[in-house]
């Protein structure tokens, strides 16, 4: 839910801010081993769509295989829907 606070949930920011934080959120998330599961990266895939960030889904794609996170329909989707922005 926090990471998802940094999407369209908080109109009255700015979407530089909004990834600001978000990218705060998720290194915090990983510096504290959280485990996390496809539900997070596709929450935050919707926080990039929602503040039109640039990213690389073929990069994110890579980052999910070492980390033994397997992409779901969901993350197909977003991918694609980032493709088409």
């Amino acid at each position: 839910m926090v990471i998802r606070c940094c999407g369209n949930l908080v109109p009255e920011e700015l979407p530089e801010v909004r990834i600001a934080l978000v990218q705060e959120i998720w290194k915090t998330l990983n510096s504290l081993n959280v485990a996390m599961d496809i539900s997070h990266y596709n929450a935050l895939l919707r926080v990039y769509l929602d503040n039109e960030h640039s990213f690389s889904p073929t990069e994110f794609l890579a980052d999910l295989q070492p980390k033994g996170v397997e992409p779901n329909q969901v993350t197909y989707q977003r991918l694609t829907s980032r493709y088409c922005q």
